[in-house]
């Protein structure tokens, strides 16, 4: 009963911290889990068809996960190249969440 209660909280603040940013947004359900999946600290890959606001998942992060650097890149950008790796050394230890953008490229690595 307890993680229900807690989940409709997380869930509640999500979609106010969405309003205060976007009040003419009301995000969807998959929006909700996978901000909520990030929070919990869980590995999630968000499929979602094209327009349906993955991107604006992205933009709320930044206020719903304190205290930790978000990196935001496409595959190439972070594994394929020598500063993508020197900034993941750099950064460990402090990286809360890494949003790999255009992951339909993952078959060309």
């Amino acid at each position: 009963m307890a993680t229900s209660n807690m989940e409709r909280a997380m869930k509640e603040a999500i979609n106010k911290t969405a309003q205060e940013m976007y009040p003419e947004l009301n995000l969807s359900e998959d929006q909700v889990e996978a901000i909520g999946a990030v929070i919990r600290g869980s590995d999630t890959i968000v499929n979602l068809p094209v327009g349906s606001g993955k991107s604006l998942i992205f933009h709320l992060l930044p206020d719903a996960v304190d205290e930790a650097e978000i990196i935001f890149c496409h595959p190439e950008a972070l594994l394929c190249c020598k500063s993508g790796s020197d900034t993941l050394t750099s950064l460990s230890g402090r990286v809360g969440v890494i949003c790999i953008d255009e992951c339909h490229k993952i078959e060309e690595w």
